[in-house]
């Protein structure tokens, strides 16, 4: 898996293939796949993503 980052401005809104847009945080690791949780917990450790 890929996972990029970069700056924006901007209104981010869901289109063609994309049905939702979702901010997720350490709080939502159980709404996500096991591979997602593995993901989840490098960005953490990197602070990357919030808790």
């Amino acid at each position: 898996m890929t996972c990029y980052v970069a700056g924006y401005t901007g209104e981010l809104a869901a289109a063609n293939e994309i049905a939702e847009l979702a901010w997720l945080t350490m709080r939502d690791r159980e709404r996500v796949s096991p591979v997602d949780k593995m993901i989840f917990a490098h960005l953490h450790e990197a602070h990357l993503l919030r808790d």
